[in-house]
């Protein structure tokens, strides 16, 4: 058998399932929306938010010196880590966007307080009137000789990033202390011994 088939067989996965007794998934409902669907194994160490808009996840050391805390659950509940958690779930994706009108406004500002000649700062009055604004920052920027496009843009907060802050990772984290909550009775009422009938 050559080198290159046996690679090909170790990479095909195993179908499996594994019932994780340290796991739980939090399922939180809005009103006009899907579900979001989020899934925490203290045993792996992974968090996955799944919403209507995109899905994010992010894996935690399960070494208890590493978190300061028995378990992920545990250190994830234990103060309030919204901002940190929504950082780690939106590490690498985009967590601002470019405000078009904003930027226009800027822009057209920068162009009024420059010290130029009346007939120049027309010109450049009406190339910024003119420019297709919805292709910003992507296609030629007005002024992009005298002006660093990125540095104009004028960004705001992207709906992702509001909606993981303001709404999705608290409601998580609450799910995530109610689940340890409820796993706590359940543990309590297990190690009380069966009443005799």
């Amino acid at each position: 058998m050559s080198d290159s088939k046996r690679e090909r067989e170790r990479l095909v996965p195993e179908s499996h399932t594994v019932r994780d007794p340290d796991a739980m998934t939090i399922i939180v409902r809005y009103t006009n929306s899907d579900p979001v669907v989020a899934f925490l194994s203290d045993s792996t160490g992974l968090l996955v938010v799944h919403t209507f808009f995109g899905t994010y996840a992010h894996q935690w050391s399960t070494k208890p010196e590493h978190l300061g805390h028995p378990t992920l659950s545990d250190f994830l509940v234990a103060q309030d880590r919204t901002h940190y958690v929504v950082d780690k779930l939106m590490y690498g994706k985009e967590r601002t966007t470019i405000n078009i009108e904003q930027t226009r406004d800027y822009y057209v500002a920068r162009i009024k307080d420059m010290t130029v000649d009346e007939a120049t700062r027309t010109e450049m009055l009406e190339e910024a009137e003119e420019f297709d604004w919805g292709s910003f920052p992507h296609g030629h920027a007005p002024m992009q000789h005298v002006f660093d496009p990125t540095a104009m843009a004028q960004r705001e907060p992207s709906l992702a990033y509001l909606r993981l802050l303001e709404d999705i990772v608290p409601a998580v984290l609450d799910g995530v202390r109610v689940g340890k909550q409820a796993r706590i009775i359940d543990d309590d009422a297990e190690a009380r011994p069966a009443a005799k009938a």
